[in-house]
Order: C-alpha cells, then structure tokens, then sequence
C-alpha cells in the first residue's frame, strides 16, 4: 500500500508514504462508523409502544338516599298509641312488636293530654319514636336490621337559685312583672301567705316582697321558673315569712322560720286569687 501511494505521486518519500497510508486508514474507519453509530442512536431512540393501559374501572353503584318522614304529635285527651297508628297511617304490625317487648310494654299504655311524641317512619314502616318522659328523660325507639331497641336519653337539668325583691304600687301582678318575674311567682306568693293575708282585699301601695326562688336551665337554656324556696312579705308594716320543706316522698309544704307550719284551717281569702 505505501508502495501504491509513493509510485502514485511522484517524489514522495517512504516515510511520508506510511503517514499519508495511517491517516487514510483512520479516514476510512471514521467514516465507516459514522453510519453504524447514527443507526445504533437510530434503534435506541425510537420509541417503544407501550401496553394499552386498561380503561378505569366503573364506580362502585351508590346505593339510594332512603327518605324518613318525621311526625311530631301533641297527645289529645283520649289519645291512644292505636289511635295515632292509625290516625297517621303507621304500620299496626309495629305496634304489636313494641308491645311485645317487656321495657316497652307498659311504656304506651297510658299517654298524657300535652305531651309531644315524634314518630320517624319510610311509607308508614316505623323506623323511630321518642316520647319525653320528664324535663331530663326521654325514650328513644330504634329500629336497625336486628328489630327494635330502646333506651332512656338522660339530659339533666340545671337549677340556679336566684332572689329578687318588689315593693307595690298598684298589684302583685304588676309588681311581679316590674321585677322581671314570672306570673308564677305572684300565684305561688299568693298560695303560699293565703292563709295570712287577703291577696284581694289586703294588697294596698308600699306592700313589699323578696322571693328566693329557682330558674330551671337545660343545656345552657332556660326553661322556666322553678319553685319558690323562700319568701317575706311585708304587708301593711307586718312581716311574713316562709321557707319550702321538702319531705321524703318529694312533697313540698312552707314553714315559718321557727318550724310551724303555714297551712291553718281557713284562708283569708276564699275565693281563688286571680
């Protein structure tokens, strides 16, 4: 190959011969795998089908809102529990079934005049009843995929004791409201001094009062005036008192402070105070 290249330019020495025929040698192999290496970038960055992804699966069926209605009834005078079934188209079947059960069998026997009752029911299925027992107790009734089941909701019911004082001008009554009472308080004045004072003929301008009585909450809201546990009336100069006895079986009575009680044979005032 020098041999070639020296005899075919004219001249050239061997050794340059050997140079030019190396360098040919390189040029040749460079261009040789200029295309090998274009066609291995070729293959390597050509882009791969990937696998079809398989489609999301459907949501799961939701099942229906099943929709309760909510009866709310004040018990009437005469009102049975098989009355009101049948007044509002509830399920008899159920009755018969809460009936049967021994805590609730005697729980709607006898229903009182004013009390409220709400039944929860799906096209006349009972599902629910809740009738208030007291101020801090009521019954709820269930029904889950087991049958029915009852308890006894406690919410108890907070007492606070407050003292307030009037002096009259006119009436108790207008007394009483100026004070920011209940009328209550007026009545249970008038019933607890009945058997001392006339409320109808005695009352004259300057007669003046101070009640401790009870304010009954329930979760932080007022309910009602509760029950008077003290009193003095000053009436025309002449001071009364009296203080609220409890005895065992929850009965309350008024006493004087010495302990006698106020409850004589005759009222000063037979004819009711109003």
């Amino acid at each position: 190959m020098p041999f070639f290249i020296k005899s075919a330019i004219p001249g050239l020495s061997t050794r340059s011969a050997w140079k030019l025929q190396i360098a040919l040698l390189v040029l040749v192999g460079v261009l040789v795998s200029v295309p090998r290496e274009a066609e291995l970038k070729a293959q390597v960055t050509q882009p791969q089908a990937s696998p079809a992804a398989a489609p999301p699966a459907p949501p799961a069926p939701q099942q229906a809102n099943v929709a309760f209605s909510t009866i709310e009834v004040v018990v009437r005078r005469n009102d049975t529990m098989d009355q009101l079934f049948r007044r509002f188209e509830l399920n008899l079947a159920d009755l018969a079934t809460l009936r049967g059960l021994p805590e609730l069998r005697t729980q709607f026997d006898r229903l009182k005049p004013g009390e409220l009752l709400r039944f929860t029911h799906h096209e006349g299925e009972l599902v629910g009843i809740e009738r208030k027992l007291s101020d801090s107790e009521t019954l709820k009734v269930t029904r889950d995929e087991n049958g029915f089941s009852s308890n006894v909701l406690e919410n108890p019911l907070e007492i606070h004791t407050r003292t307030a004082s009037a002096t009259i001008d006119s009436s108790l009554f207008q007394a009483v409201a100026e004070a920011r009472l209940d009328d209550r308080v007026a009545f249970e004045l008038a019933e607890i001094f009945q058997y001392d004072i006339d409320f109808v003929l005695d009352i004259q301008p300057g007669d003046r009062f101070t009640v401790v009585y009870e304010e009954v909450f329930q979760d932080g809201v007022r309910l009602r005036t509760g029950n008077v546990l003290a009193a003095k009336f000053v009436n025309d100069g002449r001071e009364y008192r009296a203080v609220r006895y409890v005895d065992e079986q929850g009965h309350g009575e008024y006493f004087s402070p010495d302990g006698r009680s106020l409850r004589k044979a005759f009222i000063r005032a037979p004819v009711q105070f109003s």
